[in-house]
């Protein structure tokens, strides 16, 4: 949530992005927790496993300024769908996975999977990565700031 208000720093209200079981997950909590203390209010934009349509419809309708999109399975699976809707409605987002920011999102924070996948499944994961696409940055006319830049791992021109 910092990072995308670093990215944006004028959006005030966010949708999360995620399953009900997301919102209520420490992921959800811990957004509607430290979300007061950046000047945000978060509107959980649900969806299902299968169906997003109601869930873009609320972040249009809303006018919600950016998304921060949770690291289920469903969005990871869907990143392509979530990284077109964003691109045509042009919120700002924050991904967990970086082959969302492949896709044209605008950033993402979260552990990398190659090395996650080579771990034993009990363990925690240890590298985690910033990756920010200017490409998509300059199309929404945000202008990432050079000490965010500075704190990623790639940035996509």
């Amino acid at each position: 949530m910092q990072l995308l208000k670093e990215a944006a720093p004028v959006v005030s209200r966010i949708a999360f992005l995620g399953l009900k079981s997301d919102w209520e997950s420490p992921e959800g909590k811990s957004v509607r927790a430290v979300a007061p203390r950046l000047g945000i209010t978060v509107v959980h934009a649900e969806h299902t496993p299968t169906e997003y349509g109601s869930a873009f419809a609320l972040i249009s309708r809303e006018r919600l300024e950016a998304m921060f999109v949770s690291s289920d399975r469903a969005n990871f699976a869907n990143g392509q769908l979530i990284a077109d809707f964003a691109r045509a409605q042009r919120p700002p987002g924050a991904y967990s996975y970086r082959e969302s920011v492949e896709a044209g999102g605008l950033l993402s924070y979260g552990a990398n999977l190659p090395d996650l996948f080579a771990r034993l499944p009990v363990q925690q994961p240890t590298k985690y990565e910033l990756v920010i696409n200017l490409k998509t940055a300059k199309g929404l006319g945000l202008s990432v700031p050079p000490t965010l830049l500075a704190r990623a791992d790639e940035v996509i021109e």
